[in-house]
């Protein structure tokens, strides 16, 4: 499985207007198991290795 991190942006929207966004990236554990790291400062974390990073589980 590719292990390159696959950037994710959250965007805050009111009344069709962009009031923020939080950038982040998400690598692939697994079929099932993803760790994402997302940043408030407006920055695009470089590397999952973080404390705060969180694990996604698939659940069927």
């Amino acid at each position: 499985m590719e292990k390159t991190p696959i950037h994710i942006d959250f965007i805050a929207l009111k009344d069709n207007q962009e009031k923020g966004r939080l950038l982040g990236i998400i690598v692939p554990i697994n079929d099932s198991k993803f760790l994402m790291l997302i940043n408030m400062n407006g920055k695009r974390p470089e590397s999952i290795d973080h404390d705060e990073t969180m694990t996604l589980t698939k659940i069927e």
